[in-house]
């Protein structure tokens, strides 16, 4: 049943998360690699 896929009721974030990594987390990441460890780091939702 196509009207119950999730992959039907989540529209653009799935790009406009994508977008987002590139264009805003990614150079923040890059310029701060430096500071950046090897640290076991969970994050739970």
């Amino acid at each position: 049943m196509q009207a119950l896929n999730p992959d039907h009721l989540c529209g653009r974030a799935p790009k406009q998360v994508e977008d987002f990594m590139e264009e805003r987390v990614n150079p923040i990441l890059e310029k701060y690699k430096d500071l950046i460890t090897d640290a076991e780091v969970e994050v739970n939702v």
